[in-house]
C-alpha cells in the first residue's frame, strides 16, 4: 500500500493481474473510518506502470493532473465509481460508473445501479450509501468489449 497524503490511497499490485483465471482475479474491500466524510470516488485502473507520482488526489482520482490529464501518453483504463459530480470532466452526475481512457473524462458512463433479476427494471445503486456491494468488471476478449 502506497499513501502520498491522507487524500490518495493506492493499491497497485507488483505482479501482472491475471484476469483469466476467476481464482486469481484481483479483489479489494474499501472502507473507512471516517463515516461522515465523502471523496470523489474510486478507480479500478489497468496500466502498463505503477508510476502515478505526478497524479492529483480529489477529482483526478490520483491517475492524473491538469497538465496530463487526457494526455494520450498516460496510457491507462479505469473505470471510476464517482461519486462527486465534476463539471470540468463532463460527470453525469454525482453517482456514477464510468469508463475511461487517458484521463478523467469518461469515454463512457452510466448511472450506478443495477438491473434487477426478477422484473428487469433499473435500480439505482447509490455509491455513497456505505452499504456492502459487489461491483466487477468484465471483459471479453473475443470482441474486446468491457461491461
Amino acid at each position: 500500500m502506497a499513501t502520498r497524503s491522507t487524500q490518495l490511497r493506492c493499491a497497485l499490485s507488483d505482479r501482472p493481474a491475471d484476469l483469466c483465471c476467476p481464482s486469481r482475479r484481483p479483489s479489494c474491500s474499501p472502507s473507512s473510518v471516517y463515516t461522515d466524510l465523502s471523496a470523489h470516488g474510486l478507480a479500478f485502473v489497468v496500466a502498463p506502470s505503477r508510476d502515478f507520482s505526478t497524479a492529483l488526489p480529489g477529482q483526478f482520482l490520483g491517475l492524473a493532473n491538469i497538465s496530463s490529464n487526457g494526455n494520450g501518453s498516460n496510457h491507462f483504463f479505469a473505470v471510476e465509481l464517482d461519486t462527486i459530480q465534476n463539471k470540468e470532466f463532463d460527470d453525469l452526475n454525482a453517482n456514477h460508473a464510468g469508463a475511461n481512457v487517458n484521463g478523467l473524462r469518461s469515454e463512457q458512463s452510466y448511472y450506478a445501479g443495477y438491473y434487477d433479476d426478477k422484473d428487469g427494471s433499473f435500480r439505482n445503486l447509490s455509491l455513497i450509501s456505505r452499504e456492502a456491494m459487489q461491483v466487477w468488471v468484465d471483459y471479453d476478449d473475443k470482441d474486446a468489449q468491457i461491461t
